[in-house]
């Protein structure tokens, strides 16, 4: 008959591996994360020799990732469990370009990755009828900083202008800067024109969309406007939108208490995953 011993009828958990320790048949061992269970009395053996070891349960092993940290994610890589560190500020997690892992970058999607909107309160009395600088804040003060190099910027403007007698005739035309406004190109413009003999005109508008061609750089793009009037009639005041009659009015915003506004800028920037100009000649 079968000699039973007393305390061996059950698995017998030993705590973690030591190298060191005699195990015998039944013996439970912690290693690498995983339990292991002795099958032939062992010392010195590690419980990934399976000889004298089978695996109880499969662990993670994430406590053996090389430099594992606070808001780290561990995956496997087929092989092994691996550690990817927290990605940067606004990062989002995906797939990588190659299908076969994961890192963080920008999120794809809807493409628009920030807007900047500026709105002038009061009007601009303009009158030049030869290439001028739009006052503040259409002057190159301001711009939108790409995130990255790639991404495309696009730029809207809006300018209503109120006019005196007879006719008046104007251009505005944006440029853009990438080294801080030492140099300026054009990338779009628009134009309006109104006449009515005898009778004071009002009510003119200006709006354009343009997208500037990738300048492989995460230098702020300023933005400046400038306008040109026909020499022998001006539009001038620039963003009045409800002074009907002639172009003497005063600057203020015509309805101080609203948001109304009657010359604003908005840039955007665009993801490149997502955008692309194509020149026509």
């Amino acid at each position: 008959m079968a000699t039973v011993t007393i305390g061996r009828v059950k698995f017998v958990w030993q705590g973690t591996y030591a190298g060191g320790t005699a195990y015998v048949v039944d013996d439970v061992v912690y290693y690498n994360g995983s339990a292991y269970i002795c099958k032939l009395a062992s010392t010195g053996n590690l419980p990934t020799n399976g000889t004298y070891w089978d695996k109880l349960a499969q662990g993670s092993d994430l406590q053996n990732i090389s430099g594992l940290q606070a808001n780290d994610i561990a995956y496997y890589d087929g092989s092994n469990w691996a550690r990817l560190a927290l990605g940067a500020a606004d990062k989002a997690l995906k797939v990588n370009a190659a299908a076969n892992g994961l890192e963080y970058g920008d999120a794809g999607g809807g493409g628009l990755l920030q807007v900047k909107h500026y709105r002038k309160e009061s009007t601009i009395d303009d009158t030049s009828n030869s290439d001028s600088v739009v006052a503040s804040p259409f002057n190159g003060t301001y711009g939108i900083t790409p995130t990255a190099a790639a991404n495309f910027i696009g730029v809207h403007f809006m300018c209503t202008i109120d006019h005196g007698t007879t006719w008046r005739s104007d251009h505005i035309r944006a440029q853009f800067s990438t080294d801080g406004g030492s140099n300026y190109k054009d990338f779009m413009g628009g134009a309006q024109s109104a006449y009515n003999p005898g009778t004071p005109m009002h009510g003119n508008q200006i709006s354009c969309y343009g997208l500037i061609p990738n300048q492989s750089t995460t230098n702020e793009h300023k933005i400046r406007l400038v306008k040109n009037g026909h020499s022998s009639g001006s539009g001038r005041r620039l963003g009045q939108f409800s002074n009907e009659g002639e172009d003497n009015g005063n600057n203020a915003n015509p309805n101080s208490g609203d948001y109304s506004v009657g010359f604003s800028m908005t840039l955007f920037e665009y993801d490149s995953e997502i955008t692309s100009i194509t020149e026509i000649s």
